[in-house]
């Protein structure tokens, strides 16, 4: 079974993903903050981050960046709402796979963690 760590400031947002990828039978675990998150990282493997961009203290490219060198092999996503020029490449440069718009497509989503956690 895949394990995903979703990492969002807002806790609804957290719970949602968590219902929809635990419904689909993903281990999920979430954090409110990436501290917690790194955290959570240095206790166990995850397969899959779900990272948001904007977030109190520490940005979800940093938390990217931190993740790769704690679990190289673990596929991570920024998403945000905040999408700007320069972005993607920002996002890519930081070890995320993709980034995901806000208000989430969630089959568009899913087509992305399915294929991210086929390879």
């Amino acid at each position: 079974m895949s394990t995903i760590l979703v990492v969002d400031d807002d806790a609804d947002t957290c719970r949602n993903m968590a219902d929809l990828f635990g419904d689909l039978g993903y281990a999920t675990e979430t954090a409110e903050v990436g501290e917690i998150a790194l955290e959570k990282a240095r206790q166990q493997p995850y397969d899959l981050g779900l990272l948001d961009l904007r977030m109190p203290g520490m940005d979800g490219l940093t938390l990217c960046r931190h993740l790769k060198r704690l679990q190289p092999l673990m596929v991570t996503m920024i998403v945000t709402a905040y999408a700007a020029s320069g972005l993607d490449e920002e996002a890519r440069a930081a070890g995320a796979r993709h980034v995901v718009a806000k208000p989430v497509n969630f089959p568009r989503l899913l087509a992305f963690v399915r294929d991210a956690l086929a390879r």
